[in-house]
């Protein structure tokens, strides 16, 4: 950021970023803010910006022995 004289930076991905990157945005005297995937979900659910409430329920391993196979 000091090498382009700007004030603040930002840098928005669905996804992660790498180690490398996460170094280079603290370099220099003005931060670069990054936002991954993780935090974008969030500032989603903080704001609650087209977000609503859900249960949901995990399956068990009931599904995987042998009593329910389909036999043909």
């Amino acid at each position: 950021m000091d090498k382009y004289n700007a004030e603040y930076g930002i840098f928005i991905t669905t996804s992660d970023f790498s180690r490398s990157a996460i170094e280079a945005a603290r370099q220099g005297t003005r931060v670069i803010t990054l936002i991954n995937g993780e935090d974008i979900a969030d500032l989603v659910a903080k704001y609650k910006l087209h977000v609503r409430e859900v249960t949901t329920y995990e399956l068990g391993d009931f599904y995987h022995t042998e009593d329910y196979t389909v036999k043909r």
